[in-house]
């Protein structure tokens, strides 16, 4: 067996433990997990890095539950931990009484911190589902942030990817049909970080999917925003049309220093 294929099993083996163990009936974490005991309510850095693994997962497997898992986790960490105030996510959630403080982490350390992922989930869960509002709840937390990075870039590490993804063109590529599984492999073999991929083969509901099926076609569609090019068959040509906006983009980022995100 392929060490891929094998990694991929150990992947899922662990998302599937963590969603029937550490999952809580209202829908929240547990923290811990021991001696066939799950307790602690969950900490953002639970929500942030299981959301992240269950969008990863999802890109490789193309299996559309853990993708509306990674909803759902999001969903609640907005409802539990979010400050409509500042913009940002506590690091407790709101059932714990009896804090003198709620703190929230930002800073990036030798893991990246809970808010920094957090916004990077909230960017691409934005994308994959069509909501504007988590894309904008991403780019107020990079404005929070920002004035920060000139000060100690090394500590705002996350942060400066997930600008990076905001500042530059951001894809959505969906890829759909009978050789989808094939397509998704060969568009692996090449760098292109600024996207999220969405494949099935069949007909979704997943609004990137949606409406998108041909029979006995597999059609690759770049996007931006929704908004997509004429389906391509050939993932040279997706890769070809990606590699060039790169290119303009790191031209730009040359010649003009950032100075906010739009």
């Amino acid at each position: 067996m392929r060490a891929g294929v094998q990694l991929e099993d150990v992947a899922i083996r662990n998302a599937d433990f963590l969603l029937k163990q550490q999952l809580k009936s209202d829908g929240g974490l547990f923290h811990s997990y021991k001696k066939g005991k799950s307790r602690i309510n969950g900490y953002l850095e639970d929500y942030a890095f299981l959301i992240k693994a269950l969008i990863n997962l999802y890109e490789a497997t193309g299996r559309e539950p853990y993708l509306h898992n990674a909803f759902d986790l999001n969903q609640y960490a907005l409802t539990h931990f979010y400050d409509e105030s500042s913009g940002m996510f506590y690091f407790t959630d709101n059932s714990q009484t009896g804090l003198l403080t709620r703190p929230m982490e930002v800073d990036d350390n030798v893991i990246p911190s809970s808010n920094a992922i957090i916004a990077q989930n909230l960017f691409k869960l934005g994308h994959f589902f069509e909501r504007r509002d988590y894309i904008d709840k991403s780019r107020r937390m990079l404005h929070n942030i920002f004035p920060k990075t000139d000060r100690y870039p090394p500590g705002y590490y996350q942060w400066l990817d997930d600008m990076l993804d905001q500042i530059g063109p951001f894809y959505e590529v969906a890829i759909i049909g009978k050789q989808a599984v094939n397509k998704i492999k060969e568009l692996f073999h090449y760098y292109l970080p600024n996207k999220v991929v969405g494949f099935s083969l069949q007909a979704s509901d997943l609004p990137l999917l949606q409406s998108r099926f041909v029979p006995e076609i597999t059609n690759i569609y770049l996007c931006v925003d929704n908004a997509c090019q004429l389906p391509e068959t050939q993932v040279k040509k997706i890769v070809k049309k990606n590699q060039h906006n790169i290119v303009i983009y790191i031209i730009l980022l040359y010649i003009c220093p950032i100075k906010r995100i739009n």
